[in-house]
Parts: C-alpha cells; structure tokens; sequence
C-alpha cells in the first residue's frame, strides 16, 4: 500500500514596497521591508530618489524590493503595496 501525498504547507516570506513624494519641493524616497516566514524582519531599507515624481517613487519601491529578494535568495514573496 503507497502511502498517501501530503502536501507541505509554505509560509511564504512577505514584503512591504512604499514611494513617497512631497509634491511641493518634488523630493521623492523608496522604503522597503522583508520579513521571513516566522514573522522577523530580515531587510528593512530606504532610499532618496531626488526630484521625481509619486509614480516613479512607487515603482522604485518595488524595483528595490524584488531585487533586494533577488540577492537574498528569496523564492517566494507575497508583495504588499498601498498603490
């Protein structure tokens, strides 16, 4: 008798993308968290873009982020984004 598959449950890791631009002087900044599956952030970091738009500033966010994921060795990532 073969004994029945069992399916692993994954916890994936979980990351956090935001942009930020103040309008009135157009700075713009990209933050970014990962945390690992027991919850513990792991990489939590910012940059400042300079004059650019709100767009930009969120796209730069993610860009970071996954690339972040990227060197870390992260297979898996739900991504959560206020944009």
């Amino acid at each position: 008798m073969s004994s029945p598959t069992l399916q692993m449950l994954v916890t994936p890791y979980v990351g956090f993308a935001d942009g930020a631009c103040r309008s009135t002087q157009n700075l713009s900044s990209a933050t970014w968290d990962i945390y690992d599956p027991h919850g513990e952030s792991i990489d939590l970091q910012g940059i400042f873009l300079g004059p650019t738009t709100n767009n930009i500033a969120e796209y730069s966010a993610v860009l970071e982020l996954l690339s972040e994921a990227i060197a870390l060795d992260i297979q898996e990532m739900v991504v959560n984004l206020d944009s």
